[in-house]
């Protein structure tokens, strides 16, 4: 008797560690919550459960105005029309897009290289000034960016390497030599890693309205 009521004691003492509890959970944005039942509490967690290999804030939120930008993608922009984001080029990079905090984000898994194709609607971006990308990554020890104009003719520029923080970029299209910036049809990434994409688009030009496009007017006033 002494016997099964130390086991009986045993299993329930056993159950009592471990108790069911129903607990309604609210989540903020960019934030999961998960239930710990030993204390039936919710705990906050980044989406991506704190993976460090996944951003936890989408890119930020960029500040040009609308009309000084030419966008191939950004949630902030209209993209302009007929691109292709993950033409068969014959890569090995998975493309996919991935919602973070509210915000559409382009992965590049495994990265060789990836090409983005506008043949259909090719850009004049001769009156820009700079290509604006933002990417993040953990794991990448190189990623190049090229612009490509009939031809083709295709130019490179290397992204600085950074791991674990949202990086932007605004690369001077002079960067670009030797491409026709009249005509630019494509472009292409390559190196290595998983990548995360957002907001690429070109800017430049005038039509902001925060600096003047003109000289001020010539004195006529005789002096003295």
């Amino acid at each position: 008797m002494r016997i099964n009521s130390l086991a009986k004691w045993f299993r329930l003492s056993a159950l009592a560690l471990f108790p069911v509890f129903l607990v309604a959970c609210g989540k903020g944005e960019g934030e999961q919550q998960v239930i710990d039942p030993l204390f039936a509490a919710c705990k906050t967690c980044p989406i991506g459960g704190g993976n460090p290999d996944e951003p936890r804030s989408a890119a930020p939120v960029p500040g040009v105005p609308a009309g000084n930008v030419i966008s191939i993608y950004s949630d902030a922009y209209t993209d302009i029309a007929g691109v292709d984001y993950n033409p068969n080029w014959g890569q090995a990079t998975v493309y996919a897009t991935q919602l973070i905090a509210g915000d559409n984000t382009i992965v590049y898994s495994g990265l060789n290289y990836q090409g983005i194709d506008f043949a259909g609607n090719p850009q004049d971006v001769s009156a820009m000034t700079t290509l604006h990308i933002d990417f993040w990554t953990a794991d990448s020890t190189l990623l190049n960016v090229y612009l490509i104009s009939s031809g083709p003719v295709e130019a490179a520029f290397t992204l600085p390497n950074t791991q674990g923080a949202w990086v932007s970029v605004d690369i001077p299209l002079s960067s670009f030599a030797g491409v026709d910036l009249a005509d630019i049809i494509q472009m292409k990434f390559d190196g290595n890693g998983t990548i995360y994409v957002d907001n690429i688009y070109f800017s430049g030009g005038g039509g902001g309205g925060t600096e003047p496009t003109t000289a001020a007017p010539t004195p006529t006033t005789p002096a003295g």
